[in-house]
């Protein structure tokens, strides 16, 4: 073969990978009502491994919705023959053509950053959040801010644009600078405490930033849905048809555009309307297990462990006890040097000091797999430092030699504890999204709690033990529970070292209601 023969064979094959690459990177385009300088673009990114076809009913049914009001276009981008768009590699530029090949699609009519939502699902909503990040106000498409940004089950919390840690929905929902809309479903795969932290910011928000910010939650919706025939591996089972959910869904994007845009009075409140109610009806009800729950975990779950541990003393004895306090501490190292105290008062009553420290592993944890995909958003384990009942009962006067003091053991275990914890986070879904726990009764793994292990000292106990949730490597067997062990730290009043403390890490509620609510249900795609 001579050079000339070999040269041209490898600008061939050159020339057909290039075609190759181009076609792979090709995005889907769904031209708008008519060509116009001032038709808006939805401008999508698909989750990882999602064939970007698998998208199109949901933002045509999206477009259609809006058809009436709004000139939309609608560029879904394509991420090569994988269809894994990688914020950390060349998503940007694909994201910059997809608009570009939308705007040749308007008679050349290139969109400018007012008129382009931007968003994405699962990974997609990742990569769409960090484009907005880079880009919003001093993109190439002008320096207005975009029109907007929607994630759909994007699952994660967290501003980490180095990647050291997550991307996802804002820690500070209020300084978020352009419109937001977060929609996922109720059986999303991951837990909804994601959304339900950022819900929180929302209740605090102006009517104006309401109506720019809603966070919506779709009941019996799951993952895969946004994506429908396409199942992501390890989702839910729905309990409503792929067709109800693309009805629901879509009316919520539609609204959420419209409700944006400059139009007749009469029209904007309407979809302004739509999605404050709908943010009433499903969303505040869903979450506020979990945000009850969560906000127990800073001290409250370590007051009720207090009274619950010396529940078995004489009714006189617990009369004198009037006061709780709480250290809270953030550290482990803070936690060590925490302690118990019982003061007296002139007229003998008892005022007690325990400690509080809710450990967050995503926050702090070296792992990985924690960091960029935490599965819960609830606290590892609440460590409680706690007075033991037979220092309350000394404290209180009783004669020393009877069985209530010294103690060689606790009256009251953690375990009993950790049982308490997970009747106080089911009768919280039960009040308030009662679905949840009906669900859950029927193709849940319930709980098993486990005897106490004990640890011989107290740096051992704060650095060294944690609670064990054990929720093994099974999630479609129901016959396996989740087990969870408690470490505890017990010195009777008679100990030398540190006498009179009660050491448990226990159960957290809103862990308990994460697993009820999706980690321990096993209806799942494969």
């Amino acid at each position: 073969m001579n050079t000339t023969t070999t040269t041209i064979m490898i600008m061939m094959v050159l020339s057909l990978l290039n075609y190759i690459h181009a076609f792979s990177n090709n995005p889907i385009i769904l031209k708008g009502n008519t060509v116009s300088k001032d038709a808006k673009l939805l401008l999508f990114v698909p989750g990882g491994k999602v064939p970007p076809e698998d998208y199109v009913s949901f933002v045509k049914s999206s477009q259609e919705k809006s058809a009436s009001d709004m000139n939309l276009y609608v560029a879904i981008v394509r991420c090569g023959q994988l269809n894994l768009c990688n914020p950390l590699g060349s998503l940007n530029s694909e994201i910059d053509n997809a608009i570009e090949q939308a705007g040749v699609a308007n008679g050349n009519n290139a969109f400018t950053s007012e008129n382009i939502f931007i968003a994405g699902h699962s990974l997609g909503g990742v990569g769409a959040r960090h484009y907005v990040d880079e880009f919003n106000g001093k993109s190439k498409y002008g320096t207005k801010p975009f029109a907007g940004l929607m994630l759909f089950g994007t699952q994660f919390n967290g501003d980490n644009e180095k990647f050291t840690g997550t991307l996802g929905y804002p820690e500070n929902l209020k300084a978020f600078p352009i419109p937001l809309l977060i929609l996922a479903g109720e059986l999303d795969m991951l837990p909804i405490s994601h959304i339900a932290l950022v819900y929180k910011q929302y209740v605090n928000l102006t009517m104006g930033e309401k109506i720019a910010k809603p966070i919506v939650v779709i009941p019996g919706m799951d993952h895969s849905q946004f994506c429908s025939p396409f199942n992501v591996s390890g989702d839910l089972q729905p309990e409503i048809s792929n067709e109800e959910a693309l009805e629901q869904s879509s009316q919520v994007v539609s609204s959420f555009m419209l409700a944006q845009q400059s139009f007749a009075v009469a029209m904007t409140n309407r979809h302004q309307n739509y999605l404050l109610q709908i943010v009433a009806n499903t969303t505040q009800a869903m979450t506020a297990p979990f945000l009850i729950a969560t906000d127990m975990e800073i001290s409250e779950i370590c007051i009720q462990a207090q009274k619950f541990t010396i529940n078995y003393l004489p009714s006189d004895i617990l009369k004198k006890v009037v006061n709780i306090d709480v250290l809270v501490r953030n550290t482990s190292a803070s936690l060590e040097h925490g302690h118990t105290k019982i003061t007296k008062d002139s007229d003998g009553n008892l005022n007690l000091l325990i400690v509080s420290y809710a450990y967050y592993g995503f926050n702090k944890s070296f792992n990985p797999v924690e960091r960029f995909a935490p599965s819960y958003t609830s606290a590892d384990d609440i460590s409680c430092k706690l007075v033991s009942g037979d220092a309350i009962a000394k404290a209180a006067g009783t004669p020393k030699g009877t069985s209530l003091w010294p103690s060689k053991s606790p009256n009251i275990t953690c375990e009993m504890m950790n049982q308490a914890t997970i009747k106080t986070g089911i009768q919280l879904l039960t009040k308030y999204w009662p679905a949840s726990y009906n669900r859950w009764t029927k193709q849940g793994r319930q709980f098993q709690t486990e005897k106490d292990s004990s640890t011989f000292a107290g740096p051992q106990w704060v650095f060294a033990s944690s609670l064990k949730f054990d929720a093994g490597s099974s999630q479609t067997d129901q016959s396996i529970p989740v087990k969870v062990t408690s470490s505890y730290l017990y010195s009777n009043i008679a100990s030398k070292i540190f006498p009179g403390n009660y050491y448990c890490k226990l159960l957290s509620p809103a862990k308990v209601i994460e697993w009820v609510m999706t980690k321990g249900l096993t209806k799942r795609l494969s």
